[in-house]
C-alpha cells in the first residue's frame, strides 16, 4: 500500500463521510449495492452457496400457495 493510501485509510478511520469507501477498513461498511431495500445488501453480503439458498427460500413455496 502506499503512502498515500495510507493516509487516506487512516482518516477514513476518523471521519464518518469516509467509511462508505473504504470497505477494508470498517468491515461491514463500504460501497453497498443500490437494490432492492434490504434483500439486496444481504445478498452483497453472503457468498455464493448462501445466496442460492437464500433465492431458493424467497421463492413461495408450493406448500404455502
Amino acid at each position: 500500500m502506499s503512502k498515500i493510501t495510507q493516509k487516506l485509510h487512516r482518516a477514513a478511520g476518523k471521519c464518518e463521510r469516509m467509511r462508505r469507501n473504504f470497505p477494508g477498513v470498517h468491515p461491514g461498511s463500504g460501497r453497498r449495492r443500490k437494490g432492492h431495500g434490504r434483500m439486496s445488501f444481504i445478498l452483497s453480503k453472503l457468498q455464493r452457496p448462501l445466496i442460492i439458498r437464500a433465492r431458493k427460500i424467497s421463492e413461495p413455496s408450493p406448500g404455502r400457495q
